[in-house]
């Protein structure tokens, strides 16, 4: 079904490694996404997301963690109005010619989380407001990070064409950003 009027989806994840098995670290990786529908009343729906990420590592261990094996946030599946993978811990490097330069390293928890609710003016045709929140961190240093919008999406036979203006109301957010996306549900 390209768009239901209701469901439940629920997937989780665990990755280990072990240096006594060739890893360089030993690590455990756990994720969880969670998303539910609901259609109240007719032409009324309800979109809910939740995105959880731990990864369970020693303080030794830390500084070797991999880019891959940490968690990021932003984009049109995590919070809207933020760039893909722009929410983050962040190092400042020194470029070759001097200047300073910000990068995003990730962090080793992840919770992002998104409220919408869509209108159908038609069959195909179906407006939304929404607002997403999260951040991918260290422990004990979760800066939640917001971005409102709303959005146009027409119902394909692939499912919905998403075009959608969100605001990362957050410091150094960037301001308004355009997002697209096709596809189901779930």
């Amino acid at each position: 079904v390209v768009d239901p009027a209701g469901g439940f989806s629920q997937f989780y994840k665990l990755e280990a490694g072990s240096e006594q098995l060739g890893s360089d670290v030993d690590l455990a990786r756990l994720t969880a996404n969670f998303r539910y529908v609901l259609t109240p009343a007719p032409d009324h729906r309800v979109v809910t997301r939740l995105a959880l990420g731990v990864v369970f590592i020693s303080d030794s261990d830390r500084p070797n963690l991999a880019p891959s094996l940490r968690f990021f946030a932003g984009g049109s599946q995590s919070i809207r109005g933020y760039a893909y993978q722009s929410v983050g811990n962040e190092i400042t490097v020194t470029r070759d010619n001097g200047d300073p330069q910000k990068l995003v390293i990730g962090g080793e928890r992840l919770v992002t989380g998104t409220l919408e609710y869509q209108y159908y003016f038609s069959p195909s045709w179906r407006g939304a407001v929404f607002i997403d929140a999260g951040d991918a961190f260290d422990e004990d240093d979760m800066d939640l990070k917001f971005g409102p919008g709303f959005g146009v999406h027409y119902m394909s036979p692939v499912g919905a064409v998403r075009l959608e203006l969100a605001n990362g109301v957050s410091e150094n957010s960037g301001g308004w950003r355009v997002h697209v996306t096709i596809g189901a549900e779930f």
